[in-house]
């Protein structure tokens, strides 16, 4: 029997998790650290490893890595009360099977480890019953290219072969034992000419390539089945003889859809050569599916990762880059940039080398985050994006040239910028233009000028009620070292604006928690649910909660006097985080305690990315109302700036705050796509897209949504993106809910590819 590994530092955790997977029919070995458990992998072999990530001495994903290095096939479960915010991103490396957070269900717990063991089952079984070892394949491999390069016309064919071949047997529904077998007979289908005189080489003569091949693959594990399929893929299909394998049929078409494309002719040629005069070797469905993997372009979507995941790793390397968490944000964008090839929307290649480019220049690396955000501004232009996202490229290059001490260009792009924020009502990127222009005056020795722009730097800053607003910029106030008597020459001093705010807290995205304008670092956080259990206490800051409602919530199933003693213990690690220098015993400004309860002191100093949404989300909404548009589309734009991903996105199981998460969200849509059809009526379509563009990113499955996006497109010009748009969000529609686009999006679609080919 197979055994798990078990890694969990709270011991009654462990004991009840290894119970459970005991009685469930498992093999357990448990440990109680990191560093115990790599030491048990280094004696022992596991099927899968379940672990913690916060422990004493390396924490759990660290653990895995090592433990990785010594069992490669083992499978890897995550399980956390609290994780870091790279936890995740780490876990992603690692390729975890699954990333659960406590609580959890046990089912939900069992059934992931079903899951795991059934993949691990199945990888072990299609070693066992791989037809060739890793020597052979490179042996086979080495003969193959050899072969290829004797003859011109098959060079690089196996691999095409192979590739085209693997994709039909899925379509047929082979089971992975024989796709096995055929992807093998695919890559070394021209190991036959190994015996060919350079005269045979020259005329391909095929029965004796077939004889030698039959021969070489009878040498190999199963070798009497590969042989028997490689000799029947030139016999003729007949329903009235004996049955030619379906193997052998599709290494048959296989190997004469190649031939015809080595003659010159391009794919679709090809197959109309094949269907012209398709002979006896296959079965008509099979030229059916050929023409679904070359030419339906749902198909070949369905064969790539969903965007999804993507999104979620550019929007944690946007946040993290932004809010001075550089490599954090740094991992997600390099998985991402790994990932590239894959992605064919070219809005969210834009949008991910304009989030490099942020964070090269954020961590100082101003060449090269210059030459990035050049790219992306050719790329910006190419795509015909709106003025506002253009002039935020801009401020990109204006900062990295400010620090490279090159004037060229900075002062027409900052005028560019000022007149498209202003018409536009983006006050926060206003701001930052007026911040780059003092820095701009400063080093050309302007000081009243530079006096001025800082002025109106700082009044927008206070009337729009920017509170990150320092914060996000400390690197364009590092221009000190630039300047010496920059900070002065201005009376500025952005610490004791930063003492003046108290703690900022932020709920939208990844957790946050900022003191005098700096995160608190990780390893402050002492308890894995301190941040869970401070944003409950935030968003329920209108009355007190009493102790026996939070150990319900957040030990569900422990025993009542230990939750009791864990809730004192996280509330105690928690009032101590947030203000360092509370004595002992001395009563918290922001965790207030009575009668058996806890509440936030709503009256303490601080600021929260809810509360100022809220406020913004009301005044838009007010202002769309008594029909003040422009001042509206002011408010989204700041709410753009707060909503940094959805209501505690990093614990998306915690469902006390699903309501709120699901009304925020939806009250935010319902305002982007407002701010679209307000644009498209104006005619604006590039605004309209950018509003609709943010709308589809927030909700990617939301048809009304697409239809509004996918009509803009159309509408500007855009046809071929409009229809590739549309395959894409389809594709994305059927894999994720197995649903269809309604009637009437697809009517759409119908008129849009009926005007296509017209034009």
């Amino acid at each position: 029997m197979e055994k798990i590994l078990l890694v969990e530092d709270d011991i009654h955790v462990l004991k009840s998790l290894a119970k459970l997977l005991r009685e469930s029919g498992y093999d357990v070995e448990t440990a109680a650290s990191g560093l115990e458990a790599v030491e048990l992998a280094q004696k022992d072999e596991f099927c899968m490893v379940i672990t913690d990530v916060r422990m004493p001495g390396i924490d759990g994903i660290e653990a895995l890595g090592k433990i990785k290095s010594y069992q490669p096939d083992a499978r890897r479960l995550v399980i956390t009360g609290y994780a870091g915010d790279d936890a995740p991103i780490r876990a992603i490396h690692l390729s975890v099977d699954d990333y659960l957070m406590k609580p959890f269900p046990p089912e939900k717990f069992l059934e992931s480890v079903k899951t795991a063991i059934l993949k691990y089952q199945s990888e072990i079984k299609k070693e066992e019953l791989t037809i060739f070892s890793s020597i052979l394949q490179k042996i086979f491999r080495t003969l193959t290219q050899e072969i290829e390069t004797k003859i011109p016309q098959k060079e690089g064919r196996s691999v095409r072969m192979a590739e085209l071949g693997t994709k039909l047997a899925e379509t047929a529904k082979l089971e992975p034992k024989r796709v096995g077998r055929l992807s093998f007979l695919l890559s070394f289908h021209d190991l036959g000419y190994l015996t060919f005189s350079d005269k045979e080489m020259e005329d391909l003569l095929s029965s004796k390539h077939i004889e030698t091949g039959c021969k070489i693959f009878k040498a190999v594990p199963e070798g009497e089945m590969l042989s028997f399929l490689y000799e029947k893929h030139h016999s003729p299909f007949n329903k009235s003889s004996e049955m030619v394998p379906v193997e052998s049929q599709i290494l048959s078409l296989c190997e004469t859809f190649e031939n015809l494309l080595s003659k010159g002719l391009s794919q679709k040629e090809a197959f109309q050569t094949l269907t012209k005069d398709p002979g006896n070797f296959w079965e008509p469905s099979l030229l059916e599916r050929l023409e679904e993997v070359l030419f339906n372009p749902l198909h070949k979507l369905s064969e790539k990762p969903s965007l999804k995941t993507y999104e979620i790793l550019l929007h944690l390397g946007k946040t993290y880059t932004l809010t001075g968490e550089i490599e954090t944000g740094k991992m997600a964008l390099q998985k991402l940039l790994e990932q590239e090839q894959k992605i064919e929307d070219s809005d969210f290649k834009f949008r991910l080398h304009l989030a490099l480019a942020q964070n090269l220049i954020r961590d100082q690396k101003f060449s090269a985050g210059e030459e990035e955000a050049c790219r992306t501004l050719e790329t910006a232009l190419s795509l015909n994006l709106s003025p506002l996202t253009i002039s935020s490229i801009f401020l990109e290059i204006i900062l990295s040239r400010l620090f490279l001490s090159k004037t060229e260009k900075v002062e027409e792009l900052l005028e560019k910028g000022r007149a498209n924020f202003e018409k536009f009502g983006d006050k926060r990127n206003l701001a930052r233009t007026e911040l780059y222009s003092a820095l701009f005056s400063a080093m050309s020795g302007n000081k009243e000028t530079a006096k001025k722009h800082f002025a109106n730097c700082k009044i927008i800053v206070e009337e729009e009620k920017i509170e990150d607003f320092w914060g996000s910029e400390s690197l364009a106030l590092r221009f000190r070292e630039k300047v010496p008597d920059f900070l002065e020459l201005l009376n500025f001093d952005p610490t004791n604006t930063a003492q003046e705010k108290g703690v900022q807290f932020y709920s939208f995205g990844p957790i946050r928690v900022y003191r005098n304008e700096a995160i608190i670092p990780e390893e402050e956080w002492k308890s894995k649910k301190g941040k869970i259990l401070l944003n409950y206490l935030l968003l329920n800051q209108d009355r007190p909660v009493s102790e026996d409602k939070l150990c319900d919530l957040f030990w569900p199933h422990g025993d009542p006097e230990r939750s009791r003693k864990n809730l004192h213990h996280i509330i105690y690690l928690l009032r101590r985080t947030l203000e360092p220098n509370l004595k002992e015993g001395g009563d918290s400004q922001y965790i207030l305690s009575q009668h058996n309860a806890y509440q936030f002191n709503k009256s303490s100093n601080y600021w929260w990315d809810v509360h100022e949404f809220r406020e913004n989300l009301q005044k838009a909404q007010q202002l769309w109302s008594s029909g003040e548009a422009e001042k509206a589309i002011e408010k989204i734009r700041r709410l753009e700036d707060l909503y940094t991903g959805d209501l505690l996105e990093d614990n998306l199981e915690e469902t006390w705050c699903d309501f709120e998460r699901e009304k925020l969200k939806e009250a935010f849509l319902e305002l982007l796509l407002t701010a679209a059809a307000f644009y498209e009526e104006k005619q604006e379509h590039v605004m309209a897209l950018e509003f609709a563009n943010k709308a589809l990113t927030l909700d990617p499955l939301r048809e009304k949504t697409a239809h509004l996006l996918i009509k803009l497109l159309y509408k500007s010009g855009k046809r071929t993106e409009a229809i590739r748009k549309y395959q894409t969000w389809c594709s994305q529609l059927e894999e994720e809910m197995n649903l269809k686009p309604s009637d009437e999006f697809a009517a759409l679609y119908e008129k849009m590819t009926i005007s296509s080919r017209i034009s």
